[in-house]
């Protein structure tokens, strides 16, 4: 999720109302200095660079959510053009698609899959999102996502 919002006497203030849980860990990311300049990267990160694969990355996430929330169907969580933007990103967004499975299972096998040309999963555990999800961690973890 991407949420926008700015500095007031010091802290982070959000533009709009965000329901988040006590204790919930945040990233913020400056976009630009006061004076409208494009902030000083951030861990070594370049504004036009990585910083914006994630923004689009999340923008992507946000719509494909937003548009598939009610849906049973696995052809059409898979098949949402904001999905397979998200595998058109390559292997860009695989740490991106990682830390997503990290915070929050969900259907990113089929993308995941269609990036790296592997698959972890073993048979048995096909259509366990949990075990599933398992297996994809332990493959970035041993491949240093």
């Amino acid at each position: 999720m991407t949420f926008r919002g700015h500095i007031h006497n010091g802290q982070v203030v959000l533009d709009e109302p965000v329901p988040l849980a006590e204790g919930v860990e945040v990233q913020v990311s400056p976009l630009r200095e006061s004076g409208g300049a494009a902030a000083a990267p951030v861990d070594g990160l370049q504004q036009t660079g990585q910083l914006s694969v994630e923004r689009n990355f999340h923008q992507l996430v946000d719509e494909w959510k937003a548009a598939t929330a009610l849906t049973s169907s696995g052809t059409e969580l898979l098949l949402h053009p904001a999905y397979q933007r998200i595998i058109g990103m390559g292997k860009d967004a695989v740490r991106l698609i990682v830390a997503e499975m990290q915070r929050e299972p969900d259907h990113w096998f089929w993308a995941l899959k269609a990036i790296t040309g592997e698959d972890p999963v073993a048979a048995d555990d096909r259509g366990k999102v949990d075990r599933m999800t398992a297996s994809w961690l332990k493959w970035a973890e041993q491949r240093g996502y």
